[in-house]
C-alpha cells in the first residue's frame, strides 16, 4: 500500500486530470454508478429472480417519496446483480449476523449491511467495506455508494474477482468503470449485460 501511495501521489502531482481519471478510474466512480447503473435498474428489477425480490419490492412499494424510491430501487439492483448471473450475493454483501464465510485465502472485499431489522437487507442502518476480515471504510450509509470502494480495493490491491461473483464483476467493471468494451465479453455476461443495459 505504501508503494500505491507514492505512485499514485508522484502520478497525481505530474499528469492532467484527465491522464489521472485514465489511470484511476476510481476517482470518479461516486457519479459513474449511480449514472450508470441507474440505467440498468428498472430491467434487473424485471428480470431478477432472486427470492429477495418480494422482500425488495415490499419495501419500495411501502416507500411514498418518489426520490426515496429511486434510490431503493438503485440499492436493491445493486444487491439483486449477482442472481442475475446466478452467482454467490454473499460474495458482494452479507447481513450482520447472517454472514457466509469465505475461504480464507480468497481475500474477497464486500458489504456487510449492520443493524438490518429482521435480517432485511434493505432496512439497514450503515454499512462498511471488509475485507480479510479487517473494516476497510468507516460506515456508510448508502448501497450504491459503498459499492464505489468495493470496486477500488479490487482494482487497487489488485484481488482476483471471485468465481462465484466474477461475471457480475466484470459487468460492473465495464458498465461503471468502462475499463472493458462490452463487445468484448464472453458470450454468457455479453447475453445478460445486453438483456438489462440495452
Amino acid at each position: 500500500m505504501a508503494l500505491i501511495k507514492i505512485y499514485q501521489r508522484n502520478f497525481v502531482s505530474n499528469h492532467s486530470t484527465e491522464e489521472i481519471i485514465s489511470e484511476f478510474p476510481c476517482f470518479r466512480l461516486a457519479k459513474m454508478i449511480l449514472s450508470q447503473l441507474s440505467v440498468m435498474v428498472p430491467k434487473v428489477l424485471q428480470v431478477s429472480r432472486s427470492p429477495l425480490m418480494e422482500k425488495f419490492r415490499c419495501v419500495v412499494d411501502d416507500c411514498e417519496d418518489d426520490r426515496l424510491i429511486k434510490g431503493l430501487q438503485l440499492e436493491a439492483a445493486i444487491l439483486l446483480l449477482p442472481a442475475l448471473f446466478k452467482e454467490d450475493p454473499g460474495l458482494l454483501f452479507e447481513v450482520e449476523g447472517h454472514a457466509q464465510t469465505c475461504p480464507p485465502d480468497t481475500p474477497t472485499p464486500k458489504m456487510v449491511l449492520k443493524g438490518c431489522r429482521e435480517g432485511h437487507p434493505m432496512q439497514y442502518d450503515h454499512i462498511v467495506v471488509m475485507l480479510d476480515g479487517q473494516s476497510i471504510t468507516e460506515e456508510n450509509e448508502d448501497i450504491s455508494m459503498t459499492l464505489g470502494p468495493i470496486l477500488c480495493i479490487y482494482f487497487l490491491f489488485g484481488i482476483q474477482y471471485p468465481k462465484g461473483l466474477k461475471k457480475t464483476l466484470t459487468v460492473l467493471e465495464c458498465v461503471v468503470l468502462k475499463m472493458k468494451d462490452a463487445a468484448g465479453l464472453p458470450v454468457t455476461i455479453k447475453r445478460v449485460y445486453n438483456s438489462i443495459c440495452a
